[in-house]
């Protein structure tokens, strides 16, 4: 949403500073706008409370409307003091992305770590929860090593896609599309029936992208062995 700051410039300081009140209904940019006019423009004088206090309320303004926009999880709080006891989560978006991009194996366990420690479970739950995993993971194989050559003779006999995007384009299009679907039904089963409604601050993933890269790596390093060991 543009802001005039033309328009803002010709309203009051007391104007200007209902921009700056906790509760406003302000857009971020407005409140920014108005925060600069005031600060730099007019030389109003802020305590070092009010500047932390702004700051974070533009923050969180700008990230609320980001995340509303962008169709994200929009149970994420802003990382700041307020919200210290909220307990922190993967969040859903970064757990598809990784499952996806990098390794369903990791986005699995990433979910596991979400539910087992930031959720309180009854009874057997876990194991419920291991089961839809561990279920999930298999189907992923069978789709790896079974319906996705299908699907691919499927195409190519009646489409003849293949002479097209050629056999590893193709596979690695279907291959991509069928994790999507069975990552993002898994993660959102789970999530609507054990995370729900519950607010939390998102959790740092550069630990499971490092996972991710050193899974691959490995496995890199270990199929050819396996393979050369069958033979």
């Amino acid at each position: 949403m543009s802001v005039d700051i033309n328009k803002l410039r010709k309203l009051s300081d007391k104007e200007l500073l209902n921009y700056l009140k906790q509760d406003n209904k302000f857009v971020g940019d407005a409140i920014e706008c108005a925060f600069g006019i005031l600060s730099k423009e007019r030389n109003h004088n802020f305590s070092e409370a009010e500047l932390v206090r702004i700051e974070q309320m533009i923050t969180h303004k700008k990230t609320s409307a980001f995340l509303k926009d962008n169709n994200l999880d929009d149970n994420i709080v802003i990382d700041t003091e307020e919200n210290k006891d909220v307990v922190r989560l993967y969040s859903k978006t970064n757990i598809i992305f990784i499952g996806v991009l990098l390794s369903p194996l990791v986005c699995f366990y990433m979910l596991f770590e979400n539910l087992r420690t930031g959720i309180k479970l009854e009874k057997g739950a876990l194991t419920k929860i291991v089961l839809v995993l561990v279920g999930a993971f298999l189907l992923l194989l069978i789709f790896d090593q079974i319906i996705l050559v299908l699907v691919y003779l499927v195409l190519v006999s009646l489409i003849d896609l293949g002479s097209v995007f050629g056999f590893d384009i193709l596979k690695s299009i279907i291959r991509i599309v069928s994790i999507y679907f069975i990552v993002k039904f898994t993660v959102d089963y789970l999530w609507k029936n054990y995370i729900g409604e519950t607010k939390y601050r998102s959790k740092d993933i550069i630990l499971p992208i490092i996972f991710a890269i050193l899974l691959a790596i490995l496995l890199g390093f270990l199929l050819p062995f396996l393979l050369f060991a069958g033979n």
